[in-house]
């Protein structure tokens, strides 16, 4: 079982001690086909530094014991904001939390559903978060009423642990198959809505796809950015055969797709990346193994969403199943959370892990009593 990170120092301490706990990991998955030689996890205990402890935030995993999937990861305030999968009867279960380990009762960010959204269907997909102007967007996907395909919504509030409202119509959708995975971005105050194509229900290519929203937040064309092709993301059947959960993220090195693949419901679900050079593609596999995959506790892991902590460094929230996989074993996939970085020209996150771990946050997340 892979152990965390203990921090007690500052952010520069935290990114010193997570290079050293990484670098003797950096060609465990090493692959001689392309340009990046870092692994997914450290298999070692990590270095406990002095100083205030009690000022860090910290954490076990999994953070949140409850059904979460395709978690997206918003700070507002004093507070993180995690927005999930429809889960015990909520169309969009926002979760918060002021510590990272006590957490509010979960309420419904889109309580009043639009009227294209099927009444027989209400489950709600992969939302997704940003701060645009001096609104809030939640993009998400639903099945429409007419169709039975999923498309992709657009819904809007003032803050975003306020009430979101609907547009009245989707946002797009494709007659011949479903849209979902929304994720949404900006790029120089220019907002990009990212979606997944779901060719693998139905034996057609699954592609993850990127279009311009202009400021009536109409989609433009969509260029593809990439598709499945990759040996980790082939599955046990077509249908478990995917690349799906976009989030692209800005770093210094430039645009970085995360992304997951294989079948949701397997132990080999996992996350991979790509490069891109702007938020239209085009993007490039340059990793051929999955940059997080899962283990004993924490199996099949995906759906991430980040949180940055300063340059080149982000929290990386996910979820994945415990020891039973699926829901009808019982399964749940839980909230989970580890660092990710860059280390040069590779991407290398931290994890799975278990507890405990020590970050230092942006802004005023206090750390809870006790010691942990």
């Amino acid at each position: 079982m892979r152990r965390a990170l203990l921090v007690g120092g500052g952010l520069g301490v935290l990114v010193a001690v997570a290079i050293f706990a990484l670098l003797g990991f950096l060609g465990r998955n090493s692959d001689p086909a392309t340009d990046d030689t870092a692994s997914s996890g450290t298999d070692s205990a990590a270095v406990t530094t002095g100083g205030a402890q009690a000022d860090r935030a910290w954490f076990d995993n999994p953070v949140l014991e409850a059904d979460a999937p395709d978690p997206h990861l918003v700070r507002h305030g004093d507070e993180v904001l995690v927005f999930t999968t429809n889960a015990d009867g909520l169309h969009v279960p926002l979760h918060r939390t002021d510590d990272l380990r006590s957490w509010a009762e979960p309420v419904d960010a889109l309580p009043d559903l639009p009227l294209w959204v099927s009444p027989a269907q209400t489950e709600l997909w992969a939302p997704a978060v940003l701060s645009l102007g001096e609104r809030w967007l939640l993009a998400f996907a639903a099945r429409h009423r007419d169709t039975g395909l999923f498309c992709i919504g657009l819904a809007s509030a003032a803050q975003p642990d306020e009430s979101f409202v609907a547009q009245p119509e989707p946002t797009v959708c494709d007659t011949e198959i479903g849209l979902i995975d929304p994720f949404l971005v900006a790029d120089e105050d220019i907002p990009y809505l990212l979606w997944k194509r779901d060719g693998n229900c139905c034996s057609q290519p699954s592609e993850i796809v990127a279009a311009r929203l202009d400021d009536d937040l109409a989609v433009g064309d969509p260029s593809v950015l990439i598709d499945r092709s990759l040996p980790w993301e082939q599955g046990s059947t077509d249908t478990q055969t995917t690349v799906e959960n976009p989030a692209l993220v800005s770093t210094p090195q430039g645009w970085i797709l995360l992304y997951s693949g294989n079948g949701w419901e397997s132990a080999d679900y996992a996350m991979g990346y790509a490069r891109c050079d702007t938020p239209m593609g085009p993007c490039t596999k340059t990793r051929r193994a999955p940059v997080l995959a899962g283990d004993s506790a924490a199996r099949g892991p995906g759906g991430g969403s980040v949180l940055e902590l300063g340059e080149g460094l982000w929290l990386l929230a996910y979820h994945a199943w415990g020891e039973e996989i699926g829901y009808d074993e019982g399964g749940r996939r839980t909230l989970r959370m580890d660092l990710m970085q860059m280390l040069g020209s590779n991407l290398v996150v931290t994890g799975p892990t278990v507890a405990p771990y020590r970050v230092e946050l942006p802004g005023d997340l206090k750390a809870p009593t006790g010691t942990g």
